[in-house]
């Protein structure tokens, strides 16, 4: 029978032992077959290439190399492609430079103007005149919840009006023999009016104004008589709509850092710079930022340092730190060594207990199992049997042996 071998000629089916007598075969009689290689197409001009080093030779000399990167860089109007993004920019101010390239629009519900469409869609999206606008948070106010909260606002007295506190923030205020202060300024002003027996009362009236035909509201600080008094260290973009709306002009009498001077000046005179510090209930009042400076003391010498660095280069240095640390280690080695003696552990020839080292009564228990396990020890194979019956591992086995080599010489069976 001939034998089947497993390198076989494709063309006159003759089994050879090796994949090297297939190869001489196929170089002598041609017996090899031709695979076709895969077409490889240029991308720009569409060339059909057969191999890919054709395709990269046809590249560098038409150039193509510039454009073959994943990044195309296109013109929108006349569809040239450019390597980067720059070529892109000069073709687009030299020839299409009246041209408009991202249209924008205007909003469907205001009418504002927007260069970019992707800015006109976000602002569509929260646009106030939009029925179904979405919040920041992510949701939807529709006509039905704005209606819930406005007459739950309504019912609600608090809602709307004057509020204690509601200007701006980080400013010393508070109360002053019971009426309310936002201001330093507004506390000099008060105690002026009460000392010289003017009679004044906190406003709560409020006056309404329009902004680009959005309503708001204005309330006056104090009400001396049938004038109102507003006291402004701060000129917004807002109070010129504010004092040019307000109804009656005459009874309004604003207060600028100017004027305030010969108040503040009284204030200053009397209580000093500090006199934020008559308000009755300090709990609105600025709070300065303490500074502590910690005392860093040494743990072992109780001396006193200003900062944590000396003290770390000092417990470098420390004696008594040193002289801490080795009445320590001797009361553990105390402690170590009555631990030791209660266990009956050995010691070593210096003198020192050692785990390591077994006591003879351990020896003489473990000499007692190979002797007392009934297998003898000058046939072959003897350990597998010893180890079976005594539990003991080969290395305890051959250590119990080296222990007792004056007895176990020549007893038990060894290669050599």
């Amino acid at each position: 029978m001939k034998l089947e071998y497993k390198w076989v000629c494709p063309i006159c089916s003759i089994n050879l032992k090796t994949r090297n007598d297939l190869y001489a075969h196929q170089q002598e009689f041609k017996h090899y077959i031709r695979v076709p290689a895969k077409e490889s197409i240029c991308l720009i001009c569409n060339k059909v290439f057969n191999s890919n080093n054709a395709l990269k030779i046809h590249i560098k000399l038409e150039q193509h190399y510039k454009i073959k990167n994943k990044y195309k860089w296109e013109c929108l109007f006349c569809h040239l492609v450019y390597s980067t993004r720059k070529e892109l920019y000069k073709h687009r101010n030299e020839i299409h430079s009246g041209k408009i390239f991202d249209l924008g629009g205007n909003c469907q519900y205001c009418n504002r103007e927007f260069k970019y469409t992707s800015a006109k869609n976000c602002h569509e999206k929260y646009c106030k005149l939009n029925p179904n606008r979405v919040n920041y948070k992510g949701h939807f106010n529709s006509e039905e919840i704005r209606q819930k909260i406005s007459a739950s606002a309504k019912k609600n007295g608090k809602s709307g009006g004057y509020r204690q506190g509601a200007g701006y923030k980080n400013i010393k205020r508070g109360f002053y023999k019971g009426i309310w202060c936002d201001s330093s300024w507004e506390l000099a002003f008060l105690i002026y009016c009460l000392e010289h027996n003017i009679t004044i009362k906190r406003n709560t009236d409020k006056f309404p104004y329009y902004i680009e035909n959005k309503l708001h509201y204005y309330i006056p600080d104090f009400i001396i008589g049938n004038t109102y008094i507003e006291i402004k260290g701060r000129v917004d973009s807002k109070c010129k709509y504010k004092f040019e709306q307000f109804p009656n002009k005459q009874h309004l009498k604003i207060y600028y850092a100017k004027d305030m001077k010969c108040f503040l000046n009284y204030v200053y005179k009397k209580y000093g710079k500090n006199f934020i510090n008559l308000y009755d209930d300090k709990i609105y009042i600025k709070k300065e930022k303490i500074t502590r400076n910690h005392d860093y003391y040494c743990k072992y010498c109780n001396i006193k340092f200003d900062t944590r660095h000396l003290l770390f280069d000092h417990l470098k240095i420390c004696e008594s730190r040193t002289e801490y640390k080795k009445n320590k280690k001797q009361e553990y080695r105390i402690l170590k060594n009555k631990e030791n003696e209660l266990n009956n552990i050995p010691k070593d020839i210096t003198g020192r207990y050692n785990h390591s080292i077994l006591s003879e009564n351990i020896w003489f228990e473990r000499k007692e199992k190979i002797l007392s396990c009934g297998v003898d020890l000058m046939k072959f194979g003897w350990v597998g049997k010893v180890k079976q019956l005594t539990g003991l591992t080969q290395r305890e086995l051959e250590n119990t042996l080296i222990h007792f080599k004056e007895e176990f010489e020549g007893k038990y069976f060894r290669r050599n």
